[in-house]
């Protein structure tokens, strides 16, 4: 007989802490977003959240918009333009741009 809780698709989130690649696994992709919506506000480099192969993902730039969205959400009196308390960490790949970020992200002025 099938579990269904085994066989159930699972969604992935790829991210990077401190030059380490992580994969986690979550069983819907509301917990995925959720969890890559709090990993990037911790300051991690999410670069892949899908089902199937790890290949098979939404990219940076979607992540970025999602996530977005969620700190509107989560940060509504925060005016446009103005950095909120979870900023994206856009262009993981490029250590300078993540030193931009860094400088910008008010966490960082205590």
């Amino acid at each position: 007989m099938l579990d269904p809780i085994l066989d159930a698709m699972t969604w992935h989130v790829q991210y990077r802490d401190d030059a380490v690649h992580h994969i986690v696994h979550h069983p819907s992709p509301e917990q995925a977003i959720e969890a890559a919506c709090r990993l990037i506000d911790d300051g991690c480099c999410v670069y892949g959240i899908g089902t199937g192969p790890l290949t098979d993902s939404i990219g940076r730039a979607e992540i970025d918009s999602i996530h977005a969205l969620w700190a509107r959400a989560r940060y509504p009196l925060v005016a446009p333009g103005r950095i909120s308390p979870g900023i994206p960490n856009h262009d993981c790949g490029n250590p300078a741009n993540e030193q931009k970020v860094a400088a910008k992200d008010p966490r960082s002025l205590t």
